[in-house]
């Protein structure tokens, strides 16, 4: 059975799903097989072809990654925060797999996004916070780009999942258990390390 992850950029998408595979599920991050696939970053695919040639890029490889899975074996997928927003990737989703939405609130992907410099790496986050004077300014750039994304994409995620869970206040690993039990993932012998 194939699962997905899906839900906004600093979710945690990436990092549950690692929790999982220490678990018992293969894990494939779409963003890096498109990276691998495509020999160039996710931001120069963006600066090369803008959003819909990163989409149709995300789509072929989605496409071929489904393909590839077989049956017999457990696959976690994380997509891409923006991959459901295309009616095909969201096809492809609802025909070959269990959907998991990974929601948060706009402060928890605050807090996210703007540890680290989260946000310097993802072109749809990329400008929100230009011209902010200072970290406060760009942490409500930040909070405003976010609310006006997730006002589309909610609605996307919500429709496409087949179990939502809230992540605010958790650990990823109580997460990656939830995900397991929901969908009565065994274990398989792999080591929690």
């Amino acid at each position: 059975m194939i699962y997905t992850l899906t839900g906004f950029m600093g979710c945690g998408k990436s990092s549950i799903g690692r929790e999982v595979a220490k678990l018992a599920a293969d894990f494939i991050d779409l963003d890096d097989a498109i990276v691998e696939r495509e020999g160039r970053s996710i931001p120069e695919i963006f600066a090369a072809g803008g959003e819909a040639g990163f989409r149709k890029i995300e789509r072929e490889t989605l496409a071929v990654l489904l393909e590839e899975a077989g049956t017999g074996r457990h696959l976690l997928l994380s997509l891409g925060g923006g991959t459901l927003t295309d009616e095909y990737s969201r096809a492809l989703v609802r025909g070959h797999c269990r959907c998991i939405y990974l929601r948060a609130s706009i402060d928890t992907l605050v807090e996210n996004l703007s540890e680290g410099g989260e946000t310097d790496s993802r072109p749809m986050l990329a400008g929100a916070m230009s011209g902010a004077a200072d970290a406060e300014a760009r942490k409500q750039a930040l909070r405003e780009r976010i609310a006006a994304m997730m006002a589309v994409r909610g609605p996307i995620y919500e429709a496409a999942a087949d179990h939502i869970i809230d992540i605010d206040g958790r650990s990823y690993d109580d997460i990656a258990r939830e995900i397991m039990d929901y969908f009565s993932i065994p274990c398989q012998g792999k080591s929690q390390e």
